[in-house]
């Protein structure tokens, strides 16, 4: 059942070992972007709903839909990060390092928002619990408890990633202050387009806020995202060069490319003109999502480390 996870070392090409240039990371990858995607929409859209007081999105067993969508995320980035530990030991001495490691900080968080999370949902399936399962602004005391709480560790959740991205050191590409800025900017427009999307499939209407803070979070996200890239580039490092020609112009350019185009630039028109509600909320909603994983992938691909021999 346990796997045992290759080191960084262990899947790297013995050409690229102690090459004498620049080599791209070979341990996060495509699983790990999904685990970062994942997280952040999933805890992201939890906090939206609450914030925006919406009710809507459809049932699931008496329980609100987005609500389950959001912990079922959150646990699918949980069981890749199990999976990613391997051993279940390493997996467990992760959890006991809170002080010093933003992963064991984010693995807490990640058990913790399902455990509270499940529990204030758990209301609309066993209707007799002397709880709800209303949005802040209409629940019992109780409830808001369980509210807030979540919310703390989702935001957790949301950035931790991102710090783990910049601590590590050996990929100067990632050590930026900007990469946990751009992992919390993109839980939240995929979750804007999560809420959107199941708001509109399930037929509500949707406050004008939630159009003007999503846009706004759009346009934000991309200016954060030209942000980064001048700012890595300003720091004149061959290896971060390395890096921003790989985002740019190599191999992971078809990514972040599209991630900026359909998971940004579409959505932002497509909320500015909003010829028609549906169209606008399935449509923005389905790009913005697919948009936040590209972004991930394309940044952990285009994430090179120096050799030892240069």
């Amino acid at each position: 059942m346990w796997t045992i996870t290759p080191s960084i070392i262990e899947n790297e090409r013995p050409v690229d070992r102690f090459a004498l240039h620049y080599v791209p990371q070979t341990h996060w990858r495509i699983w790990h972007a999904i685990w970062f995607w994942a997280m952040g929409i999933g805890s992201g859209v939890f906090c939206l709903r609450q914030f925006l007081g919406f009710s809507g999105g459809g049932l699931f067993l008496g329980m609100n839909a987005i609500d389950i969508v959001g912990l079922v995320l959150v646990g699918i980035g949980g069981i890749i990060l199990i999976l990613d530990l391997g051993k279940p030991f390493r997996f467990l001495n992760s959890l006991l390092k809170p002080k010093n490691a933003w992963i064991s900080r984010g693995a807490i968080s990640d058990f913790v928002f399902l455990g509270i999370g499940v529990l204030y949902v758990l209301p609309g399936l066993i209707p007799s619990l002397p709880w709800s399962d209303a949005v802040f602004s209409e629940a019992d005391a109780f409830s808001r408890i369980l509210i807030v709480l979540a919310i703390f560790f989702a935001f957790i959740i949301m950035i931790y990633p991102g710090f783990v991205l910049y601590y590590s050191k050996n990929i100067p590409f990632w050590n930026s202050i900007l990469t946990p800025v751009l992992f919390f900017e993109l839980a939240l427009t995929s979750s804007f387009g999560l809420l959107g999307l199941m708001g509109a499939l399930n037929g509500d209407y949707l406050p004008e806020i939630f159009y003007i803070s999503f846009i706004t979070t759009l346009v934000v996200t991309l200016a954060t995202t030209v942000l980064y890239i001048f700012e890595r580039k300003s720091v004149g490092n061959p290896c971060i060069e390395e890096s921003i020609r790989c985002l740019l112009k190599g191999k992971a350019a078809g990514w972040f490319w599209l991630s900026q185009i359909i998971g940004i630039v579409v959505p932002i028109l497509l909320l500015a003109t909003r010829s028609d509600e549906f169209t606008v909320l399935l449509w923005s909603g389905i790009c913005t999502i697919l948009g936040s994983f590209m972004f991930r992938y394309s940044q952990l691909i285009a994430g090179y480390r120096v050799s030892p021999l240069i």
